[in-house]
Order: C-alpha cells, then sequence, then structure tokens
C-alpha cells in the first residue's frame, strides 16, 4: 500500500480554498459594483461570506477595496 502524504493533500485543500475565495470576493465585488453598493470591508465581507480578517490580511483584495472605496468617494453625488 501507497504511503499517504498528509502534506500534499493539506496543501491541495489549503490552494482550493484559496482559489474559492478569491472566486467569492470577486463575484462579491462584482454584484457591488453592478447595485451602486458602497464598497467597504464590511459590505463585502457581508456579500462574499467571508470574514473582513480575510479581506484586511490579503493585500490584493485589501487594495482593490480601498481603491474602489476611494473611487467611490471622489463620484460626486446626484443633486
Amino acid at each position: 500500500m501507497a504511503e499517504y502524504d498528509r502534506s500534499s493533500h493539506l496543501k491541495a485543500i489549503h490552494a482550493n480554498r484559496k482559489t474559492n475565495t478569491s472566486q467569492k470576493v470577486d463575484e462579491a465585488l462584482k454584484r457591488l459594483i453592478r447595485a451602486n453598493e458602497k464598497i467597504n470591508f464590511n459590505s463585502v465581507a457581508s456579500e462574499a461570506d467571508v470574514s473582513k480578517a480575510t479581506l484586511y490580511n490579503n493585500k490584493d483584495f485589501r487594495s482593490r477595496i480601498e481603491t474602489l472605496r476611494n473611487q467611490q468617494s471622489q463620484v460626486p453625488t446626484p443633486k
């Protein structure tokens, strides 16, 4: 019987979870933009069903959310 390689199995699980989280955040951002909703860490975390800590700790997620949030704050509101 072949040896069970636990470390490679755990690496595969981690990579799969990371991919799923990335897809969830991407889809959440797209939905929020389409719905013209406020983009911030709370709204993205709620929409993507991930923790705010995940968004803050991932540099890519954090920079995208901060950029989109800043872009929204610069757009004048209709009067």
